[in-house]
């Protein structure tokens, strides 16, 4: 192999080593904040801390939307709207007033009070994310040492290493996708569990991610069979 290239490999190693270490040191804190926090907040009692959210919602729909009949909409017709709103919906907030510019809903969302319990199974979910990350960075680190070291690209050390760090890569992106919403979190369908919410969704980047890795593995180990037929022919 070429000493120039072999140098430039060498170096794209080294430099991806120093920037799997940063990754998994800032994983590696990650993991311990979130893990620590999850506990702190599932272990204090409830009454402890407690938030409460409440707020004004003003809807206004422009007197444009009624065209013509925005004329028609006497306030008899507004009180007649209001009582029906309440009667359908008892202790509805919420309510209508006409003014020059159009009808405005008004009212004010009920208040809403949470614990940091609840924020326990955000945070256990971040701690998950954290710890595939890590796990992912150390493979990094060791594909990244590979190249390094090595004397030729197409070395089955490095194939076997860019194949295992594409599998984990693949089943870590697979993890990725579980999270736990607390009491405070929208969410999409999700799983009941005993903990809070399971929830589950699938990023796609990773999942591209390792499958270009798989691909360029198979290159790679194609590369070294040429490369060993041809020495074999010399």
């Amino acid at each position: 192999m070429n000493t120039s290239i072999k140098k430039k490999v060498n170096t794209i190693g080294l430099i991806a080593k120093i920037v799997s270490i940063v990754l998994i040191v800032c994983m590696g804190l990650g993991c311990l904040g979130t893990l620590v926090g999850a506990v702190f907040c599932a272990a204090i009692p409830d009454d402890w801390f407690t938030l409460g959210v409440s707020t004004d919602v003003d809807f206004t729909m422009g007197k444009s939307l009624f065209r013509e009949h925005f004329a028609e909409l006497t306030q008899e017709l507004i009180e007649k709207a209001n009582a029906e709103l309440h009667s359908t919906s008892p202790g509805n907030p919420f309510e209508f007033e006409r003014t020059e510019e159009g009808v405005i809903m008004s009212g004010s969302v009920e208040r809403m009070t949470f614990n940091l319990s609840d924020l326990a199974p955000v945070l256990l979910g971040a701690f998950l994310r954290c710890a595939c990350l890590l796990v992912v960075f150390i493979f990094l680190l060791r594909l990244a040492d590979a190249f390094r070291t090595c004397d030729n690209p197409f070395e089955e050390r490095i194939i076997k290493r860019m194949m295992t760090f594409a599998w984990v890569l693949l089943g870590c992106a697979v993890l990725m996708g579980v999270s736990f919403s607390g009491a405070f979190s929208i969410s999409g369908p999700a799983i009941v569990s005993g903990f809070g919410r399971l929830n589950y969704s699938v990023n796609l980047a990773p999942i591209m991610i390792s499958l270009v890795v798989l691909f360029l593995a198979m290159i790679f180990r194609y590369g070294a069979k040429l490369q060993q037929e041809a020495d074999e022919t010399l």
